[in-house]
């Protein structure tokens, strides 16, 4: 295993426990502290898709299928289904 496989690995467990920090700091209720760990550990995913579908979509020429879409138009799925990733 590379190291940066590995470090990437590492982003959501960590993020788990920070968001369990920052639920118990917070004085949230016991029942909302799984939403709160849920919400920090996966904080990237509404900004990061935006960036890669800008940069993907660039790189393919407007005379393409792909470069004449819209690429927010797959942002919109995107938002609607990671929600159900999430829980």
């Amino acid at each position: 295993m590379k190291a940066t496989e590995f470090g990437q690995r590492r982003y959501v467990p960590v993020g788990l426990l920070v968001g369990y920090a920052a639920a118990i700091v917070g004085d949230s209720p016991p029942r909302f502290r799984r939403t709160a760990m849920a919400a920090v550990a996966f904080g990237n995913s509404t900004g990061l898709p935006i960036v890669l579908l800008q940069c993907i979509h660039a790189s393919y020429s407007p005379r393409t299928h792909l470069g004449s879409v819209n690429p927010l138009v797959f942002l919109s799925v995107y938002l609607m289904l990671y929600p159900v990733l999430q829980w």
